[in-house]
């Protein structure tokens, strides 16, 4: 931000300088600008800042929505209201492990027509299924094999278990983890 600052004070003391100059600093603030957000959204993608004021739901809400949006699919969501309180440990394991789980669901089906995203606070159930025009779930890819392994083991940390039904068409993942180990109070 500083330097964003240095170069806007150049650039208003610099009346008569040549344009070169002038073009210059533009492109370098233009570069900052675009390495600050690019920063603020890594940082976000890392930690949302959702997770930490509004809750598990409202950053499942948003990073759903974005993802949808992204890949120009339907979205269908079915989130509990009013929104249950997890703990902070089980609240940003099971956004990772959606966020994972949203990730591979749009790498595989690139023609997907909806993607649906539920949250049941009985056992807390994630489930997160897509469908698209009917073609097999290519799970033999090693990244989608690596990121189904590691969502796997998010769940087990919870003391839960994940299901995972690849179809023609689409698939499934349900992950389940005992209540008194997700939500607090």
């Amino acid at each position: 931000m500083a330097a964003v600052m240095d170069i806007t004070w150049a650039e208003t003391h610099l009346n008569g300088a040549a344009t070169e100059v002038q073009e210059r600093l533009a492109r370098a603030r233009t570069a900052l600008g675009v390495a600050i957000d690019l920063n603020r959204r890594m940082i976000e993608e890392l930690r949302p800042t959702l997770l930490d004021n509004f809750g598990l739901i409202a950053a499942l809400k948003w990073h759903f929505k974005e993802a949808c949006k992204s890949a120009n699919i339907a979205c269908e969501q079915h989130l509990p209201e009013p929104s249950p309180t997890f703990s902070a440990p089980a609240a940003i394991a099971l956004y990772r492990i959606a966020q994972t789980l949203i990730a591979v669901m749009v790498s595989q089906h690139a023609h997907a027509i909806t993607m649906v995203l539920g949250v049941d606070r009985e056992f807390v159930t994630l489930n997160i299924s897509c469908a698209d025009s009917p073609k097999d779930f290519t799970r033999e890819e090693e990244a989608v094999t690596d990121a189904l392994a590691s969502v796997s083991g998010r769940i087990k940390a919870l003391g839960g278990e994940m299901q995972f039904e690849a179809r023609l068409g689409g698939a499934v993942v349900v992950c389940r983890v005992p209540a008194d180990k997700a939500l607090s109070g």
